[in-house]
């Protein structure tokens, strides 16, 4: 691996443990034991994922059905998601970040976020209707 494709790669991978608040794997996730570039545990978060993070600088990544399986079963459990990042400058300055996870995830994802803003609303209607303490 070239020095700029190290970089490139311990960068994306050290911005999403930092983001995610989970952990970089050692070797890049080359350890049978502990696979993928990092990830967040299912103990710790209801939206935990494994990732595996691919950067380029030349305007294209190939993601395959191929690469998908491989990083859902490393995923051990938790939620399987590919990070992607473009990069345009050999400085890294970030282009374009994207993230590919499975459907069914960003469903539970948005159903999760809409229950708890209703659950918000509701707080919020009860408070507004509770009596002011010392109003008589």
């Amino acid at each position: 691996m070239t020095y700029l494709r190290k970089r490139m790669a311990d960068t994306h991978e050290a911005d999403m443990s930092q983001w995610f608040g989970g952990r970089r794997t050692r070797g890049s996730g080359n350890q049978f034991n502990n696979p993928a570039d990092g990830r967040v545990s299912r103990y710790r978060k209801l939206f935990a994922f494994a990732w595996d993070c691919k950067s380029t600088r030349s305007g294209s990544v190939t993601v395959s059905t191929a690469t998908w399986n491989k990083l859902r079963e490393q995923s051990g459990g938790e939620r399987p998601m590919l990070p992607i990042r473009f990069y345009d400058t050999d400085t890294l300055h970030v282009a374009l970040d994207l993230v590919v996870i499975e459907l069914d995830d960003l469903r539970e994802l948005v159903t999760a976020v809409e229950d708890l803003r209703e659950q918000l609303a509701d707080y919020r209607r009860a408070e507004d209707d509770r009596p002011e303490e010392g109003v008589r």
